[in-house]
C-alpha cells in the first residue's frame, strides 16, 4: 500500500468542503469522521429533505442548511417516522404553499424548531402529530408575516407554539386564529415574541 503525505491545511480544506455539503459544523477526525460525514450527504436536487413514508430516523434530527427558501423546499417532508421526537432545521426560510408539511403523522414528535423560517406562510407546517410539546417559528431577526389557518391541523396535544413577529406582522398572523382551534390545533398555547428583542408580546 502506497503512503502519501499531506498537510493539516489540506485536510481542513477537504473537511470544510464536506461540511458545506452536509450541513455539519463539528470537527471531523480523519479518516472515519470524513467517511461518516460524506455518508450524511443526501442525493438529489432537494438534497436536505425528502419525502419519507414509513421511514425510520433517529429520535433527533438537527440540521443546519444553506439558506433555503420555500421554492426550493419542494413540498418534501418526513412522514410516519415512528421514532422521531425532535426536529430542528436552521436555514429553512420559508414553508411555501399547498401541502408543504415539514413533518406529518409522527406519533412521538415532541419538538419542532424552525428558527429561520418567516414570510407569508400559506401552507400546513405540521399535521397529525399528537404528542407535540413545543413548536418555534422564527427567532430574533426572523419573523412570520402571516399564518395559514390550519397550519397545525390534527395536532391535538397541549403544546406551546412560539411565533416571532414584528409590530406590523402581528395583526396579519392573528387573522386566521380562533380561540377554539388556533391554526387548526385543538389545545395549543400561543406565545408571540418580538423578532427584534425576543421579549414576549402581550
Amino acid at each position: 500500500m502506497a503512503n502519501y503525505l499531506t498537510t493539516d491545511t489540506d485536510l481542513t480544506s477537504v473537511a470544510n468542503a464536506i461540511r458545506a455539503k452536509s450541513g455539519g459544523s463539528g470537527q471531523l477526525a480523519f479518516p472515519a469522521g470524513f467517511v461518516s460525514e460524506i455518508g450524511n450527504i443526501p442525493t438529489g436536487t432537494t438534497y436536505y429533505m425528502s419525502e419519507k413514508t414509513g421511514c425510520y430516523y433517529p429520535k433527533i434530527i438537527d440540521q443546519t442548511l444553506p439558506s433555503i427558501g420555500a421554492t426550493d423546499y419542494g413540498g418534501r417532508r418526513w412522514s410516519y417516522c415512528d421514532e422521531l421526537e425532535e426536529v430542528t432545521v436552521r436555514g429553512l426560510t420559508g414553508i411555501g404553499t399547498a401541502n408543504n408539511y415539514i413533518v406529518r403523522n409522527c406519533q412521538k414528535l415532541k419538538k419542532l424548531i424552525l428558527p429561520d423560517v418567516g414570510g407569508n406562510n400559506n401552507s400546513y407546517i405540521t399535521t397529525n402529530n399528537p404528542a407535540l410539546e413545543e413548536v418555534q417559528l422564527g427567532s430574533v431577526g426572523h419573523y412570520m408575516e402571516k399564518m395559514y389557518g390550519n397550519a397545525f391541523s390534527g395536532c391535538t396535544s397541549a403544546f406551546t407554539l412560539t411565533i416571532y413577529v414584528n409590530a406590523a406582522s402581528l395583526a396579519n398572523v392573528t387573522t386566521n386564529i380562533t380561540s377554539s382551534s388556533p391554526f387548526g390545533a385543538t389545545n395549543a398555547t400561543i406565545v408571540y415574541r418580538s423578532s427584534t428583542t425576543g421579549e414576549v408580546l402581550t
